[in-house]
């Protein structure tokens, strides 16, 4: 831009090298997981080390490349910003098929979701591979607890309950547990105990995305009879859950780390 408006160059300078910076950081974020994807035998240090290699040696690579067309195109502004909108649409393609080809074993919400998707209908539980080479996660659109009836993992009990009573009875149903489960019409709220195990935590979204799953499926009760429902996914839950966890296993999925990213919202309650 600094081109068309040069009295604005330090103000597009300053907004480009923020930009920057957010994406630096966004970048590291997502980076150790993927040097933790190919590392093997703990030598994640070496898989670190080589990327930070590679990406200087592309780095200088590309500026070359950059300023070598720059001073060949310079005598054209259309053709620069041609240029540009063509490799930037080429990086970002390439990075999202790089992305494509990185198999995770770690669960986090989506994929989740999708092996239970899966798993409510025959039973059986897709493997890392599966989700890989069907290429079943995306990046442009929404998950599908993110679509009505949205689940919410770690809501608050204030959203979560408007009457005492219902409250009341979640809280006998729910007895045994970690985490109790409510739903509505476009709402399934899952609250998280104080202190509850990664574990349970999975438990709790296995049981509350079997609610989603029925209502989703039509079976659909009056609103007297909701308690019902959340009963037969907690019977679901205690018949199925050891199962669904011994097959995670057995497929190779990492059942000690999760990253379903629970709200930080959390509940007190004692167990009788």
């Amino acid at each position: 831009m600094t081109p068309f408006f040069p009295s604005f160059f330090v103000f597009f300078g300053s907004v480009a090298y923020i930009c920057k910076g957010i994406a630096g950081m966004a970048n590291g974020a997502s980076r150790a997981a993927l040097n933790y994807h190919f590392s093997l035998k703990e030598n994640l240090g070496d898989i670190t080390a080589k990327y930070h290699v590679q990406g200087v040696a592309a780095y200088l690579i590309g500026m070359s490349l950059g300023i070598g067309l720059s001073a060949i195109l310079s005598t054209s502004s259309l053709s620069n910003w041609i240029l540009f909108l063509f490799l930037a649409a080429g990086h970002m393609f390439f990075g999202y098929r790089a992305l494509q080809s990185v198999k995770f074993f770690t669960l986090n919400k989506q994929r989740t979701a999708i092996i239970l998707d899966h798993y409510f209908v025959d039973g059986t539980v897709l493997s890392p591979s599966d989700i890989h080479h069907q290429q079943l996660e995306n990046i442009i659109y929404p998950p599908s607890y993110e679509l009505s009836p949205k689940l919410v993992l770690g809501d608050s009990v204030k959203k979560a309950f408007s009457d005492q009573d219902v409250l009341k009875d979640c809280l006998s149903l729910f007895r045994n547990e970690s985490y109790i489960v409510n739903m509505t019409d476009n709402r399934i709220s899952i609250i998280l105990k104080e202190n509850i195990q990664p574990l349970y935590i999975l438990r709790a979204f296995f049981n509350g995305y079997y609610v989603r799953y029925l209502m989703t499926k039509g079976v659909t009760l009056p609103p007297l009879e909701t308690r019902a429902l959340l009963k037969i996914s907690l019977e679901f839950t205690n018949g199925q859950f050891n199962r669904f966890l011994r097959l995670l296993n057995e497929k190779g999925w990492n059942t000690k780390d999760f990253v379903l990213a629970p709200s930080r919202n959390r509940a007190i309650w004692e167990n009788t």
